[in-house]
């Protein structure tokens, strides 16, 4: 739901409801191993609840205050010692500022996340475990630059930037299709990482609002201590697109495969 002139005002407002209806797998990765007796299920969803106003035509002061529930069960190769996560509901605040000239672009954004509970979870002594993580700290930078060429042709450059504070397996950043700190081709729980540098290259078309086409190149270095990353470079290539279906639909298609790092194969989104 959008209202983009809360109450005939400048503010707009929003609400996203977000809910998986099957469990997936959350795997472990350490030292570039898979490590399947930390293998576990987890569900989740989500309400936000977003409110904005702009300072200009292009810039943008946000919030938004979200709530987050988690389960999480055994999988198939989960070992016996392995305690789960306790199920919990997160709550978490989040302000952000973006401006936009010429075609360059900045975004900051900085969270505040509080789980309402979070006792000891993994392997006896597992070192990523901690009370002190209950509550953790999140934040990130990014410019970027879009060249509008003729022919309908684009290229753009991105650079990004994350990190945070007692962050965990279950609130660090991963290089899945979800969330900012993307890498084509890698799949959702394979590199987590507590510290991203980020580069992303991209050339394409589009056509207003019905068709796009481009190629996009990813480039992270990703640091994570507790997994013994230390600026290990992650990169992939990928082809995304957007384009009129019939009776009415909107097609998406977004396809990636990974070029240096630990990951392999592909990854495909339709």
């Amino acid at each position: 739901f959008a209202e983009p002139r809360l109450f005939g005002s400048r503010f707009d407002a929003g609400v996203d409801v977000f809910a998986l209806a099957v469990p997936f797998s959350d795997t472990f990765f350490e030292n570039d191993v898979e490590r399947p007796e930390q293998e576990i299920e987890q569900c989740s969803a989500n309400v936000g609840f977003k409110l904005g106003h702009p300072l200009g035509d292009r810039d943008k002061l946000r919030a938004e205050y979200e709530i987050l529930s988690f389960n999480y069960g055994e999988a198939d190769d989960t070992a016996d010692d392995f305690v789960l996560p306790s199920d919990n509901l997160t709550h978490s605040l989040e302000l952000g500022a973006s401006f936009a000239r010429s075609g360059y672009g900045l975004a900051a954004t900085g969270s505040y996340s509080r789980r309402s509970k979070w006792d000891f979870w993994g392997r006896p002594g597992n070192p990523d475990f901690s009370e002190e993580k209950q509550d953790f700290l999140r934040w990130s930078a990014r410019a970027s630059k879009n060249w509008y060429l003729p022919r309908f042709q684009k290229v753009g450059l991105e650079l990004d930037y994350a990190g945070g504070s007692d962050l965990d397996r279950f609130s660090k950043y991963q290089f899945g299709f979800f969330g900012g700190t993307r890498v084509h081709g890698y799949q959702s729980n394979r590199v987590q990482a507590s510290e991203v540098y980020a580069g992303h290259a991209s050339y394409g078309f589009e056509v207003g609002k019905t068709f796009h086409l481009e190629a996009v190149a990813d480039a992270a270095l990703a640091t994570d201590e507790e997994t013994g990353l230390d600026r290990e470079l992650l990169a992939g290539l990928g082809i995304n697109g957007t384009f009129m279906g019939p009776w009415q639909t909107v097609v998406n298609l977004d396809v990636g495969v990974p070029v240096a790092g630990p990951d392999d194969g592909f990854v495909l989104f339709r």
